[in-house]
């Protein structure tokens, strides 16, 4: 027997993108250390080769945030993710304004 056990309150709205998320964590928490580390201890940073008669030709920095990157990496719409947790928190919100 393999049911997942609900508690009577749960929310029933679906979040797709932050089941993602969650499903990735540990990797994207350790890729994300590594490259916090590579930044910091190292000082590297990720660049972008500028095409020959560009304004600045050769290797440019992306300032890419790390956050960013891993979402972009794991296919995560961040803007999905907030939508989600705001969706969430409004019926919690409406559910506890019905309760008073």
């Amino acid at each position: 027997m393999n049911k997942k056990l609900r508690h009577k309150d749960a929310i029933d709205i679906p979040h797709p993108e932050c089941d993602k998320a969650l499903a990735v964590k540990a990797d994207c928490q350790i890729i994300g250390q590594f490259l916090e580390w590579v930044y910091n201890s190292k000082g590297y940073e990720f660049g972008v080769w500028a095409e020959e008669g560009d304004y600045s030709e050769g290797l440019s920095p992306t300032n890419s945030k790390i956050d960013d990157l891993l979402a972009e990496y794991f296919e995560i719409d961040q803007k999905k993710i907030e939508e989600e947790k705001l969706a969430l928190l409004a019926e919690i919100r409406r559910r506890n304004n019905s309760q008073n």
